[in-house]
């Protein structure tokens, strides 16, 4: 397509409300010149709810897998190997909205590294967003300026219980747009590098950083066939809020043997 690949839902009608739903669906191998491959979801007034999905091979100009425009829920979805020429290879969401992401995974998803707009390897969180990420995986997503998150604007992203490895070339990335930073919360999260990793395109702009993030190989089971379950002795094991995992996958094998643990 020239615009969405696969599905493009949302209403010009300002005097309706639209319902979007999602569920145990798999947007894959999808190609669109334009806005995203995957699904373009809730421009005009609708709510947009994406769960246990699965996003992956999908190829576009902008925001491979998907682009959401108004208040969404996305609960234990998989977004993998996407690629997008520009902003966004694992996903776009716009504002002025308000959700949640859980449970979900972003991983190999890249941009064009060649291009000076490829804002982001992951995710895009755009201007007037709000969003609590809890409990995600962002793994080995690269592009030209962020890897794994890109935070803009007058956005507001909480992140709790979640893991960043491998994104490159930074796990976090933090924009100034529209005279405007982006208010941004870490805690109870594995980040490698610490907040070193974090990248910010203007001194003005500033993270709260909790005093409860770690800095460590996280440990997954067999992340080049894509198993980013955790370890027997992961650090992220009952080190999130409340003795939870950090993560989106909880134990899948047993402790690694120094040969099997990879080097940071």
């Amino acid at each position: 397509s020239s615009g969405a690949g696969a599905v493009n839902a949302g209403t010009t009608d300002e005097s309706i409300f639209v319902d979007i739903n999602i569920n145990n669906c798999t947007f894959s191998d999808n190609y669109s010149e334009g806005t995203t491959a995957g699904a373009q979801l809730g421009w005009g007034p609708s709510e947009v709810f994406i769960s246990n999905s699965t996003f992956e091979n999908n190829n576009s100009y902008k925001c491979a897998p998907f682009r959401i425009y108004t208040d969404f829920e996305i609960d234990s979805c998989v977004i993998n190997n996407n690629y997008s020429e520009s902003y966004a290879g694992g996903g776009a969401i716009f504002g002025p909205s308000t959700g949640f992401i859980k449970n979900s995974i972003f991983s190999n998803n890249s941009v064009d590294e060649s291009n000076p707009n490829g804002n982001t390897g992951g995710l895009l969180i755009g201007d007037s967003v709000n969003v609590d990420i809890i409990n995600c995986t962002f793994v080995n997503n690269t592009s030209i300026e962020t890897g794994g998150l890109t935070t803009s604007g007058s956005s507001n992203t909480n992140i709790i219980n979640s893991i960043f490895s491998g994104n490159t070339p930074d796990e976090i990335g933090v924009y100034y747009w529209n005279e405007s930073c982006p208010a941004i919360e870490i805690d109870f999260s594995l980040i490698s590098g610490g907040i070193e990793s974090v990248y910010f395109d203007t001194s003005t702009c500033n993270i709260n950083w909790g005093e409860n993030n770690i800095d460590a190989d996280p440990l997954f089971c067999d992340p080049d066939s894509g198993d980013f379950s955790l370890a027997e002795g992961s650090p992220c094991i009952g080190t999130g809020q409340d003795g939870v995992n950090i993560g989106a996958l909880g134990i899948g094998c047993e402790a690694l043997s120094s040969d099997e643990t990879p080097s940071l």
